[in-house]
């Protein structure tokens, strides 16, 4: 497994100046949260790349449908169902990357909010 690993919502939104997320700035994150790149491939820092991932916390993954890390997120999910790790997903279609935070103009920012925290709730309760 590899952090390179070419996903096709990469390909298809994150070309040039796809807003609000582009090579660029995918490049910028990277290199901060990785820093030297010692880190790259490990689980703890990308619990996406663990070999075995049953016994996890029950997951909630919300992906936008026009953001490069969509399939990842979705990719993700399929694994920690695939492992008995009570998972729920969902893409919201034609939302781009941090979404979420834009609730005055886009309707499902305030869905998506919703579902995030009806799962905390249950997580919690």
């Amino acid at each position: 497994r590899s952090l390179a690993r070419r996903w096709p919502a990469t390909a298809a939104n994150a070309r040039g100046s796809s807003f609000p997320i582009d090579k660029a700035t995918i490049a910028w994150f990277y290199k901060h949260y990785y820093g030297d790149g010692a880190r790259i491939g490990e689980p703890r820092a990308a619990p996406g790349l663990a070999e075995n991932l049953s016994g996890l916390a029950p997951a909630t993954i919300l992906t936008a449908g026009i953001d490069p890390l969509r399939d990842e997120g979705a990719a993700y999910a399929e694994r920690l169902s695939r492992a008995g790790v009570p998972t729920a997903y969902r893409c919201f279609e034609g939302t781009v990357h941090g979404f979420m935070g834009m609730g005055k103009v886009l309707p499902h920012a305030e869905e998506a909010l919703a579902q995030a925290a009806e799962a905390l709730r249950q997580a919690f309760a």
